[in-house]
């Protein structure tokens, strides 16, 4: 039957303009196939292109397509990803980040503030991406 990952290839490969989820931009609702998601993974990875296998890479933003996106293109690099409530103060997340020790941080628009703010009382280096 094959890994996860590789089923997820498959249904790609076999049903690309299969609509898969819905995301809200501009106020506006898209339907998203295999092909977006795709794409949307693919991109995450290629931003994440010096993760090491087992690094750690939190995801600090609201429940959304993105997030899954981000969510397994940090799983299929090899990466072990850290979901964090996107409601926590910056205070909160530094407590966080401290004990998980990401190599990366991804956000969204909305809490890039945050992230940053906490990213800045670490004391090594935390690399945010939006």
């Amino acid at each position: 039957m094959g890994t996860f990952y590789e089923r997820v290839l498959a249904n790609i490969k076999e049903e690309p303009d299969r609509e898969i989820m819905v995301e809200k931009r501009n106020g506006k609702y898209k339907t998203l196939t295999f092909r977006d998601f795709e794409s949307k993974v693919l991109s995450i990875q290629g931003a994440l292109s010096r993760l090491a296998p087992e690094d750690r890479v939190a995801i600090f933003m609201e429940n959304r397509a993105d997030w899954i996106s981000t969510f397994f293109g940090v799983l299929f690099k090899g990466g072990i990803a850290v979901p964090v409530d996107y409601m926590m103060s910056s205070q909160e997340l530094f407590h966080v980040l401290s004990d998980c020790q990401p190599r990366f941080l991804i956000t969204s628009s909305q809490n890039y503030k945050k992230a940053t703010e906490a990213v800045s009382k670490i004391g090594y280096h935390v690399k945010v991406l939006n």
